[in-house]
């Protein structure tokens, strides 16, 4: 352990040890001066351990230590005794999203499932503020709670939330640029950067800062609890018979067009963390809209109508778009997000005067979807032939 002030130094210090193997545990999320106190051991063995893919602490600014080091022998711990095929199926995909070749192998032995969990052992959530949701309900439900970690920080933010609202100083280290309770909460609306406090403040607005004070202090420890609740964060390294991901982790979608974005990287390694916690039944909760949003960025061009402000055209349909099917274009901005379509069954709302057909096969498309701006309204306009008739509307 280093003083602050040799930690400071680290960088422009050699510091050597006289031990023969240096061993760094948790490698990819290593603190950068420790690193540097590693990697000047040219004497030592080196021997690392991590998992590049969940690397969870860029933010406080830890590096992938495993990316840095120049080894001469590399090997890959891929099979898993914690999970069956099933679990492992669902890591996988997240890894994909992270980018990294690694698939990790299932315990042939253990029957993992997928599927709801009404008395999970575990709630995993994606924030501070998520925790404190699952531990109201656990205590609205007289379900004996523990709370993985100690809670302080959101206790603090609690209690400093409390303070500021009787018109007291904070004494809060992120809030003291805040005069009042209401500045913060503002903040946290409507400020990027104060995506991080959001969760928190809606919560200590929803129930008051007195409710999550007693939430968190009305914890029993871990050896006497029915439920255990943490951040994804600090479940790291931990595993549990049936674990349910809490509602927190959010699929990232257009605020304007509802449209799915690409995911993160940082919120996938935080998802492969978190799916491998279970070994018997995860799930999957927050993070069960993964397959379908995969799915709609790899067919970006799907063949999809939306419901505007001015619609001529409303198109409601059940089988997969034939592939011959023209792409659709940008929504317009303010508009609801828009429906997936299908040729099977078409109901056309035409100028107020719905008509349904029943299309024997796909309708022959002769122009592409369009978007045009009419006074502020948008109208949809399609083109195409049924047998027998030439529709244009």
């Amino acid at each position: 352990m280093y003083a602050t002030e040799e930690t400071a130094a680290c960088s422009r210090t050699t510091l050597e040890c006289p031990a023969p193997r240096s061993e760094v545990d948790e490698a990819q999320d290593a603190d950068p001066c420790i690193a540097g106190v590693v990697e000047s051991q040219h004497h030592a063995q080196l021997i690392a351990v991590g998992d590049s893919a969940q690397a969870i602490y860029g933010w406080r600014g830890a590096g992938d230590f495993l990316a840095r080091v120049d080894a001469h022998h590399r090997l890959r711990l891929t099979q898993s005794w914690r999970f069956g095929a099933a679990v492992a199926e669902e890591a996988n995909t997240w890894l994909g999203v992270v980018g990294t070749e690694l698939r990790v192998v299932g315990n042939p032995n253990l029957d993992s499932t997928l599927g709801p969990l009404d008395q999970p052992d575990s709630v995993l959530c994606r924030s501070n503020g998520g925790t404190i949701q699952q531990l109201l309900d656990a205590h609205d439900k007289g379900v004996r709670v523990h709370l993985v970690g100690d809670g302080k920080e959101m206790l603090a933010l609690a209690q400093a939330a409390e303070r500021m609202q009787d018109g007291r100083a904070a004494a809060h280290p992120e809030l003291v640029a805040f005069n009042t309770w209401q500045e913060v909460v503002d903040y946290a609306e409507n400020d990027p950067g104060g995506s991080d406090l959001a969760v928190a403040v809606q919560m200590i607005e929803r129930y008051g800062p007195s409710e999550v004070i007693r939430a968190i202090n009305g914890t029993v420890p871990a050896d006497r609890a029915e439920l255990r609740v943490s951040t994804a964060h600090k479940s790291k390294g931990l595993e549990w018979d049936r674990v349910r991901i809490g509602s927190d982790f959010r699929e990232p979608l257009d605020k304007v067009t509802g449209q799915p974005l690409p995911i993160p990287r940082e919120d996938a390694m935080l998802a492969y963390v978190a799916v491998p916690r279970a070994k018997l039944v995860l799930d999957t909760g927050g993070l069960g809209w993964i397959h379908d949003h995969l799915a709609a960025l790899a067919n970006p061009g799907g063949w999809t109508v939306g419901r505007e402000h001015t619609p001529a055209v409303e198109a409601i349909a059940e089988s997969p778009r034939p592939s011959s099917s023209p792409s659709v274009l940008q929504r317009p901005r303010n508009t609801p997000r828009r429906r997936r379509c299908t040729w099977r069954t078409a109901a056309l709302a035409v100028a107020g005067q719905p008509s349904l057909w029943h299309l024997p096969s796909p309708p022959s498309w002769t122009t592409p979807l369009l978007s045009i701006s009419q006074g502020g309204g948008f109208t949809w306009v399609i083109r195409f032939s049924l047998p027998g008739n030439a529709v244009s509307t």
